[in-house]
């Protein structure tokens, strides 16, 4: 069913059945008696609706798979739903100066925000609730009514009066002045399956997910001057694509829970009203896990981070997103697993990156330049509690992390630096005295000041301060390969950092996992080495004699593919027992290959695998394109009793499992047939033996991988060999859309 509310209709009634000639007057109507059904759609014509589109599990249904509860504004109208009401009937206060303060009697809504002609006046003691929020907000000055200033309002929640002193003491009955009364203008709770487009919601919040919700997409919409956040996005899977959220009270966007990608959004402008930086503002803060912030712009964002998260959370990844004129540029803190790559962060007040007490993330091909503090600034502090703590320590760990590929440039700039702050470092790394900030690396980075000052370098906050680069490299090993060059952009002073013709920037650095495109999705030139920074060279920049594409790096197929290479003497007769009795030979593609419990595997005839041992521990594979499914086919020579087998597998968003074979567990006798069970240590893989040569001295295993990320595109995996003694095959991988 199409449903249609149009305010402005002349036929329009709530008392209507909604269609485009007799349509509901409101979206309460439109959304009552959970009138909406899987496949629904309502179209929301011109109008201001100072009203909330509410939609909870408690009173409405969920979408389905294939039949999504869609929730439009027609394109090209203007729909606007605001959480604030026209105030009308004022009255001249008593014992206003010269007549300037007026009163609005009998005003229960607790406004915290009003605005005169679209504009926001000052808050006089301002009072948001009961609990924890209240001790982060009082009003911007005062204490009350005696307190009011021309440009402010003042609420006496006891009295319910709403006072106000226009500019220039004007009479506010010859203007329009607009109260906020509702938190929310959109509130979907708990409901699943759900898109949301093209809504502009003002003075009230866009409230997606809840607990529960899952796969809500919300497209094009514009939150501006919510009381507190503009867009809250929970529950798992939900996705906010191109939408704008400026000038809110606190913070732009927030994500809690897990899965959720926001992708192509702006946060400019937010914590308006002054939050607390240190508690909880800024462009975003995230408290959600697996999660995609990507290609998305945070722009001055009032003494908070541009994109920060928070709250012990893993497997994120912040890519291709401008941070400018913020605090800090992007923060990521009490985590691990974070990617965070081809950003550019410029011109904030604080530190272009920040990774504060989080482990295993990976800073990769990233630009700092101009920021008013370190350009990146990896820190591990003696900071006790929380789930990841280190167990001998106490400590939250800043442990294996990576920063590689990066161009930091002039930061500690003086016109933003604090006080005696200019001669600092571009870049700190953990403090490695402390036990639980071990293993940390950095290298192929270029640093450079434009003004002559020096580079020093440190751990945490002046520890091992070393003075140059040099010093560095040689007192902890750091940044062998890294140098300092003027960079050469093509325009830093417009902001464009794409690499001008002869920048040392180009073919730099060797590529690491996960940043294949640059930040403007350009598939980078791959093979030994890439371009430094978040942009990749033009091509008309590139040597005439490409590198070559690594052994290791060999191109997969979307089918199924494998790597050819001859099989040592000793694995020989295992390679002529497979040959004997695997069913080889055409597949449907007219490839040449063999099939697994009805999986494709492309390979030669007789078959070849790649061999991981003592000798070649890793090996990374490339692939063409997503995947949801990954089939491997795999031999294993069992070690013996005692001794497992294990192959940890890591994908390019940090997340790492692992395969584990064990004598009388899931590997069978070195002789004779198998048909023991297999046992699976992980949930997400199943193993199984999906064909043994009649003799039982050869057998191979077909290894599933669901992707438990629907939203992150895996498209290339490292397998690594964690027993020197033990021995893998890999015969082939097929990818599942």
């Amino acid at each position: 069913m199409e449903y249609h509310v149009a305010q402005t209709h002349p036929a329009a009634d709530d008392a209507n059945a909604g269609t485009a000639e007799k349509p509901f007057k409101t979206l309460t109507a439109a959304t009552a008696k959970g009138r909406l059904k899987p496949g629904d759609t309502l179209l929301v014509h011109n109008g201001v609706y100072r009203e909330t589109l509410s939609l909870t599990g408690g009173n409405a249904h969920s979408g389905k798979p294939g039949a999504h509860i869609r929730l439009m504004a027609v394109p090209g109208d203007a729909v606007e739903i605001k959480g604030s009401d026209l105030v009308t009937g004022w009255k001249k206060h008593k014992d206003a100066p010269a007549g300037a303060i007026y009163v609005k009697e009998d005003w229960a809504a607790n406004s915290q925000q009003v605005f005169c002609d679209g504009e926001v006046l000052t808050q006089i003691a301002g009072f948001v609730g009961e609990g924890a929020a209240q001790d982060y907000w009082k009003g911007r000055k005062g204490e009350g009514l005696a307190d009011l200033e021309e440009g402010s309002f003042y609420y006496d929640r006891d009295a319910k009066k709403l006072y106000l002193w226009l500019p220039a003491g004007a009479d506010p009955a010859r203007h329009t002045i607009e109260a906020s009364v509702r938190t929310a203008g959109i509130f979907v709770s708990d409901l699943n399956y759900y898109d949301i487009a093209g809504f502009k919601i003002t003075h009230a919040n866009l409230n997606i997910g809840g607990t529960y919700g899952s796969h809500i997409t919300v497209d094009s919409c514009d939150v501006s001057y919510a009381d507190f956040c503009g867009i809250s996005l929970g529950g798992s899977y939900n996705s906010l694509l191109n939408c704008k959220s400026n000038h809110n009270g606190n913070s732009g966007i927030s994500t809690y829970y897990r899965g959720h990608r926001v992708v192509g959004c702006e946060v400019r402008f937010n914590n308006r009203r002054l939050w607390s930086a240190s508690w909880h503002a800024g462009g975003m803060k995230n408290f959600s896990s697996d999660t995609i912030i990507s290609g998305c712009t945070a722009e001055g964002n009032i003494k908070s981070p541009g994109i920060w998260f928070d709250g012990s959370v893993a497997n994120v990844t912040i890519e291709g997103n401008r941070c400018f004129h913020n605090d800090a540029g992007i923060m990521f803190e009490i985590g691990e697993r974070a990617i965070v790559r081809n950003n550019v962060c410029y011109e904030n007040n604080g530190r272009g990156i920040y990774i504060s007490n989080s482990a295993y993330c990976s800073i990769l091909f990233n630009l700092c330049h101009r920021n008013g503090m370190s350009g990146i600034a990896l820190i591990g502090v003696e900071r006790e509690g929380g789930p990841d703590a280190d167990i001998d320590t106490t400590f939250v760990p800043a442990r294996n992390n990576v920063v590689w590929g990066n161009i930091l440039m002039d930061n500690c700039h003086p016109s933003l630096a604090p006080k005696g702050w200019s001669g600092r470092a571009e870049l700190i790394m953990p403090d490695e005295n402390i036990a639980s900030n071990k293993g940390n690396v950095s290298d192929y980075n270029i640093f450079h000041r434009n003004d002559g000052r020096g580079i020093p370098f440190w751990w945490n906050w002046g520890v091992n301060l070393c003075k140059d680069l040099k010093e560095w490299q040689d007192k902890t090993g750091q940044d062998r390969h890294s140098i300092l060059a003027e960079p050469l952009f093509a325009d830093a002073t417009a902001h464009d950092y794409r690499p001008a013709d002869k920048s040392p920037a180009i073919l730099f650095a060797p590529p690491r996992m996960g940043m294949i495109f640059d930040a403007s999705s350009r598939h980078r030139a791959r093979g030994n080495l890439a371009t430094a920074g978040p942009f990749d060279a033009d091509p008309k920049f590139l040597p005439a004699a490409r590198p070559k594409p690594a052994a290791s790096a060999t191109q997969l197929r979307p089918v199924a593919s494998t790597f050819y290479k001859p099989l040592p003497v000793e694995f020989a007769a295992l390679s002529d027992a497979i040959a004997k009795g695997l069913p080889a030979g055409k597949l449907a593609n007219a490839k040449t290959g063999f099939t697994l419990k009805g999986v494709p595997f492309m390979n030669a005839t007789p078959p070849v695998a790649a061999v991981l041992n003592k000798d070649k521990r890793s090996l990374q594979l490339i692939y063409g394109r997503a995947m949801r499914t990954l089939h491997m086919a795999i031999g294993v020579i069992d070690p013996g009793p005692g001794v497992p087998l294990k192959c940890k597998i890591t994908r390019q968003d940090g997340t790492t499992v692992e395969l584990k074979w064990e004598s009388g567990k899931n590997i069978g006798p070195s002789t004779g047939p198998w048909d023991g069970k297999l046992i699976n240590d992980d949930p997400g893989f199943q193993t199984e033996v999906a064909w043994q040569s009649a003799d039982g001295q050869a057998r191979l295993y077909l290894v599933t991988w669901k992707n438990d990320n629907e939203w992150y595109p895996v498209k290339e995996v490292e397998y690594h060999l964690e027993n020197e003694s033990a021995t893998a095959l890999i015969f082939g991988t097929t990818l599942m859309q």
